[in-house]
């Protein structure tokens, strides 16, 4: 069967496949034979008027004439003096029905390129009925071969120099490409990112989220763009990166990477940390400042009516703190309040909260503890306030402190935390004045 009798564009074809289905397989067949080849291949049919319709043309063809060919006019294709050239090249093959092998000229896009064009006439009863048509290109213009050096120059230079991590990742997850601003991020030589799992070089801690991300890249769902991630670095820190991922597809195997885009945002986190660390805790001890503290006890309240549990709340007050500031001076009086919230810190739980709310005043909130836990702990801690001996040039300053406590519960719905607040700061004042060895309740 003749190539030009197994295209899809002539009402022939069309008809005899209904009659045919091993017509279509082989057509198809034939099609797909056609678009795997690095030459172009078209077929050619003799149309009215002298003309030549196109009725097929395969995939490398279409691209070297960067438009669509099938159903097109040959002399729709080409510049009028290379029409009139191939036409007459065509004529002549038609009434030999030999094939012919010819170098010639054609214009695509503004620039000349040079070709060979082999003929085959399909004929029957010595006539041509269709031409098939095999183009190799011999030459590029000067300029657009300077074109293409240039734009692979641009992108190498932009690729290596660019101010911001960036590698091509395989589905693997092995990067075939990496450049020198990444290597530098990680503090690794370019070549030992390359021979390893990028997965490797992700926290532990954020593995799992980067590993679900780079899936759904490669699978079309999505992209990322500036996912804040943790990367391990060559002296065993880690660099906090804002990390932008997309799909792209590249070479004759249409091969699927992920280009992976990652900024150093470290020290943009570490004042997020400080920012917040001054926001939350008090600049002179550590402990949690009054905004935590009043956050937190709104919680324990609402926790404690929602589940019907019980809670505390010590109001730590030190005693003759102003003395100690007037006879030793400030620096001794900040001595003894780090030293306090050093030792009680050690005694209260972990799932405990405690705040200097004040110049010397301080609070911890006791969740699900009921009242007879909550006066053993006041002991422990006003014991503990005790034993600190403070040093004071030859001498030790003895520290003491009076502790209220005041209790809650889930019964009383209108309970608020400035109500807890003042019960238990009344407590403290009446355990001072009675000077006695136990909180008061």
């Amino acid at each position: 069967m003749p190539l030009a009798d197994m295209t899809h564009s002539t009402d022939a074809q069309n008809s005899d496949s209904h009659n045919c289905p091993e017509l279509d397989l082989v057509s198809t067949m034939m099609l797909t034979v056609m678009d795997s080849v690095s030459d172009g291949i078209f077929v050619l049919k003799p149309a009215s008027k002298g003309e030549f319709l196109i009725t097929a043309a395969n995939r490398t063809l279409a691209g070297f004439m960067q438009r669509g060919l099938n159903g097109k006019l040959l002399s729709d294709v080409l510049a009028p003096e290379e029409y009139r050239r191939i036409q007459a090249v065509l004529r002549m093959v038609g009434r030999q029905c030999q094939s012919r092998c010819f170098k010639t000229e054609v214009t695509i896009a503004g620039h000349q390129h040079q070709i060979r064009l082999r003929l085959e006439p399909q004929c029957s009863n010595g006539k041509s009925q269709a031409y098939v048509g095999i183009v190799k290109v011999m030459t590029q213009t000067v300029k657009m071969q300077q074109e293409n050096r240039d734009l692979r120059n641009r992108f190498a230079a932009s690729f290596e120099h660019a101010p911001y991590g960036v590698s091509f990742l395989q589905p693997c997850h092995k990067p075939v490409m990496v450049n020198r601003a990444l290597a530098r991020t990680l503090n690794r030589p370019v070549q030992s990112l390359k021979e390893q799992s990028f997965e490797s070089l992700i926290h532990p801690d954020d593995r799992e989220m980067f590993k679900q991300a780079l899936r759904k890249v490669f699978t079309g769902e999505r992209t990322y763009d500036g996912i804040e991630i943790r990367l391990l670095c060559g002296d065993g820190g880690f660099v906090w990166v804002a990390m932008s991922l997309s799909l792209t597809h590249y070479g004759r195997d249409d091969m699927r990477y992920v280009i992976m885009q990652t900024l150093d945002i470290t020290s943009r986190k570490e004042n997020e940390a400080e920012l917040m660390r001054l926001a939350t805790q008090d600049h002179l001890t550590g402990a949690n400042n009054r905004l935590v503290f009043d956050r937190k006890l709104r919680d324990a309240i609402s926790n404690a009516q929602r589940y019907n549990r019980k809670g505390a709340v010590l109001f730590v007050d030190m005693d003759h703190f102003k003395q100690v500031n007037d006879t030793f001076g400030h620096k001794v009086g900040d001595a003894v309040l780090k030293a306090t919230v050093n030792v009680v810190s050690g005694i209260l739980r972990q799932t405990d909260t405690f705040a200097r709310i004040g110049g010397d005043e301080f609070a911890a909130i006791l969740e699900e503890t009921d009242e007879a836990k909550a006066e053993i702990k006041a002991q422990e801690v006003r014991e503990a306030i005790a034993g600190l001996k403070v040093p004071v040039k030859d001498q030790w300053l003895d520290v003491r402190a009076s502790i209220g406590v005041q209790v809650f519960d889930g019964a009383d719905a209108d309970l608020t935390a400035d109500d807890i607040i003042t019960e238990a700061d009344q407590a403290m004042y009446r355990q001072k004045f009675a000077s006695k060895e136990r909180a008061a309740v």
